[in-house]
């Protein structure tokens, strides 16, 4: 029960580690420090925050899975690890409980972890699902549903279904405020989403 105690404690820190906020200060700083920077260097700060940003959520679900399975972790404490893991994405310890990283990136490394071809499907009905439901926790949530019935559907094993509950439940929880406004007809749109961080 400790190290499964630890991997779930652990899964959390995980979660929370803004990666993609440190490259984006360290690029920042590297940038204030050289004014008159060549353009090679805006190129890799560049790659770096829209490249290895994103990656790094992607990472955070591989290392999660990896580590579980080397340990030989049980499945229901692998899904309370996942749900910890998207609620340190979500509510971040190190950024007074912010986001750290995008949930659905983390899921996408979950999924992708779980079985290349449960990542790979998940990706392209997340994109469908974000669309259709012009929300982006909707479609997070009916992507991680829908990708979850064909797992079952297609005779994977049983005991991996933990796994599967851990994320949804994670979803849910990690944005439970989102799923609540909805519910009230306050519905945060794509464009609505852009406007907030495009606010000029």
């Amino acid at each position: 029960m400790i190290i499964e105690g630890v991997l779930i404690l652990g899964a959390y820190i995980l979660g929370s580690i803004p990666i993609s906020a440190l490259i984006h200060q360290l690029g920042q700083n590297q940038l204030n420090l050289n004014p008159n920077s060549p353009t090679q260097l805006y190129f890799s700060y560049s790659v770096w925050v829209l490249i290895f940003g994103p990656l790094s959520g992607i990472l955070k679900g591989v290392l999660l899975i990896l580590v579980s399975d080397t340990l030989l972790i049980a499945y229901p404490f692998m899904g309370l690890a996942c749900i910890a893991l998207l609620v340190g994405a979500q509510y971040s310890i190190f950024q007074r409980f912010k986001p750290a990283s995008y949930t659905s990136l983390v899921v996408l490394g979950l999924f992708g972890m779980t079985d290349p071809v449960l990542g790979l499907l998940f990706a392209l009905i997340t994109l469908s699902a974000m669309a259709l439901l012009n929300n982006i926790e909707l479609g997070l949530l009916s992507a991680s549903m829908v990708t979850s019935l064909y797992f079952v559907s297609m005779g994977y094993p049983v005991n991996a279904w933990p796994i599967l509950l851990g994320i949804i439940l994670g979803i849910l929880i990690a944005h439970h405020k989102e799923f609540l406004n909805c519910i009230n007809g306050n519905k945060t749109t794509l464009l609505d989403r852009y406007k907030n961080r495009h606010p000029h």
